[in-house]
């Protein structure tokens, strides 16, 4: 493009130069005439790239369809015709309850916990310990329907089983041990999660979040977060993950490993500025999970994860 360019550019100025002698053209049209070619190439250079990308993804598309299995593996919940009508606008809950509750993985021969049975209602937050490796966040991807369970597990005395899975995630939200940022601005990181929201509302579950100063600090919501997070910290991406929890108004906040990639420094402080926000909305439920004890004073009931016999 760049030769076919310069050529189309000099073709053009060889065939004007005589126009010019004779004075059939004057010196602003020649000038016209010659540069105009660049502006037209400058559009179609965008061409070989984008067909270089759409080439690349049709490769990678490929591979994809080759490893993705046609058929979902056993253990993995797939949406099916509702049970439950959906509901519309705020969703509440008046108590969670698991009873023999436990999880595995698509493979897994056998449970890696004992069960667990725990009784919630909103205004409480409980904290789920246990060594590495019990199967904490095992759990918490199975409040969330990524992987089926075995046990109960009520919503409202329902049985979360009954619902459509888009139903159980109006209710039970998931915060990853590694929350994902997108390469773009705070506003669009945290609105996606609730597309309507107002800047009002946005500022205000920063507030609760205790992020308000720092986001005033980088620009507002316009402040750009980096690919991947790549311009926070792994406190600050927490944070926002529990914005977007919040404004996702499910009334159900599962926090899996709040603290895991936060120096140790600092962990108890965000731990105790999560729960103290997390405690501060009495409408909803908290799920803790967490690999160190946390402070008993910060949570309603606590339990120890076990390993399976």
């Amino acid at each position: 493009m760049v030769a076919m360019s310069g050529l189309v550019v000099a073709g053009s100025a060889w065939l004007a130069a005589s126009r010019v002698d004779s004075g059939d053209l004057t010196g602003p049209l020649f000038a016209l005439l010659v540069l105009t070619p660049l502006a037209v190439f400058e559009i179609f250079g965008a061409v070989p790239v984008a067909v270089s990308a759409w080439r690349g993804v049709g490769s990678a598309a490929e591979r994809i369809d080759t490893l993705v299995p046609d058929r979902a593996p056993e253990g993995i919940p797939l949406e099916q015709e509702e049970t439950i009508a959906r509901s519309a606008g705020h969703v509440s809950v008046s108590s969670l309850e698991l009873r023999g509750f436990q999880a595995k993985w698509s493979g897994m021969s056998s449970y890696p916990a004992e069960g667990v049975s725990v009784q919630a209602q909103p205004g409480d937050c409980v904290v789920i310990t246990g060594p590495s490796g019990v199967g904490k966040s095992t759990l918490a991807a199975a409040l969330v329907g990524f992987i089926d369970y075995s046990g109960e597990f009520l919503i409202d005395g329902v049985s979360a089983a009954q619902m459509s899975l888009a139903e159980r995630r109006r209710r039970v939200v998931l915060i990853e041990q590694v929350p994902h940022l997108f390469d773009a601005t705070l506003s669009h990181n945290l609105s996606f999660a609730a597309p309507e929201a107002s800047d009002k509302r946005l500022w205000e579950v920063l507030a609760s979040v205790g992020l308000e100063a720092w986001a005033k600090q980088r620009g507002g919501l316009d402040a750009e977060l980096g690919e991947a997070g790549a311009l926070v910290s792994g406190g600050q991406a927490q944070r926002i993950a529990l914005a977007r929890g919040y404004l996702s108004d499910a009334p159900i906040i599962v926090l899996d490993e709040p603290t895991a990639n936060v120096d140790r420094a600092l962990a108890d402080q965000l731990m105790a500025d999560l729960l103290a926000s997390v405690n501060d909305r009495a409408t909803g439920i908290a799920l803790v999970i967490s690999n160190v004890p946390v402070d008993k004073r910060l949570v309603t009931s606590a339990l120890e994860l076990k390993a399976a016999p």
